[in-house]
């Protein structure tokens, strides 16, 4: 009898599972509280929290779930399933992170807030990336791009969380995107290392 998820796909799930569940604790914990913006739709989250108080565990699937749909014929069959589970798994553990009552009390010193921050959500995001998952949003966005423009993956991505970095001066002043640009270069130093 032939089993319906192989070992390596059983890893995988559990490791996208681990990956989001760390993502979301360093957003929840580092960023959410100290203002320090983020790239991409998890940036567009932060800035819809921000100025109009909805959740990011809810923003999050809003927002995924047509860029999911647009690019499901891009992604392939596994990727879409992996990003799908990595956008539910994000959304899930947002909202898990934000009920426990624990503060990490760095307000003090945000190099260091933007050093964890950076630390903490690229591990969780590298495990993520390593066995072939995303979160859902800017990657898809990137990957259509791609596809019907010929911009590369590595550009639209950058050219996407610029927009949204920018657009994330409307809550938090310049001193606080010194220290997220501090928290972007960490968290893709450490994404590469993974």
């Amino acid at each position: 009898m032939q089993t319906i998820f192989s070992f390596r796909t059983i890893r995988d799930i559990l490791v996208i599972l681990l990956g989001t569940s760390i993502y979301g604790f360093g957003i929840v914990f580092f960023n959410i509280p100290n203002d320090l913006a983020e790239g991409g739709i998890t940036g567009i989250t932060l800035i819809l929290r921000a100025l109009f108080s909805i959740d990011p565990a809810i923003s999050t699937l809003v927002l995924n779930i047509p860029l999911i749909i647009i690019g499901g014929r891009i992604l392939g069959k596994r990727a879409l399933y992996y990003t799908i589970l990595g956008t539910v798994g994000l959304s899930f553990w947002l909202s898990f992170w934000q009920k426990i009552p624990l503060v990490i009390d760095l307000q003090h010193d945000l190099l260091i807030v933007a050093l964890l921050a950076g630390v903490i959500t690229g591990i969780g995001s590298g495990m993520i990336y390593k066995v072939g998952g995303t979160t859902g949003g800017s990657d898809v966005i990137a990957r259509i791009v791609e596809k019907n423009f010929g911009i590369s993956v590595g550009k639209s991505l950058l050219i996407f969380d610029v927009i949204v970095l920018i657009l994330s001066l409307s809550y938090i002043n310049l001193n606080r995107m010194m220290y997220t640009l501090i928290f972007a270069y960490v968290f893709t130093k450490i994404i590469d290392s993974i």
